[in-house]
């Protein structure tokens, strides 16, 4: 009996490493929006064609695994996350307003 929970333990935790990466204050991070109002996530109102992750915001404050993220007042949800919920965010929040050359195009 203890060889197959221990059997079944190896193979569940195989599927529970998930995104335990960790977020230092300041970076850029997206949001999983599995549990956010479609209202928040969609301007079309449909569950199929949401955005699977919104965002960039920065991390203000960490505590252990939760993260708590400078979200939009508008948003109206709490501002507090789970790590896994997070996900490494773009540079383009950084961009804006920079000069940047148009790529060369090649004939």
């Amino acid at each position: 009996m203890a060889l197959a929970q221990d059997k079944q333990k190896k193979y569940s935790d195989k599927k529970r490493s998930g995104n335990l990466t960790v977020f230092m204050v300041g970076h850029l991070v997206l949001l999983d929006t599995k549990n956010l109002p479609l209202i928040l996530v969609s301007s079309v109102g449909s569950n199929k064609l949401k955005h699977r992750f919104i965002g960039s915001f920065a991390v203000l404050v960490r505590h252990g695994a939760v993260y708590i993220i400078d979200v939009p007042k508008s948003t109206a949800t709490h501002p507090t996350y789970y790590v896994g919920r997070l996900k490494r965010g773009h540079l383009t929040m950084r961009l804006i307003g920079k000069n940047i050359k148009a790529p060369t195009q090649f004939l």
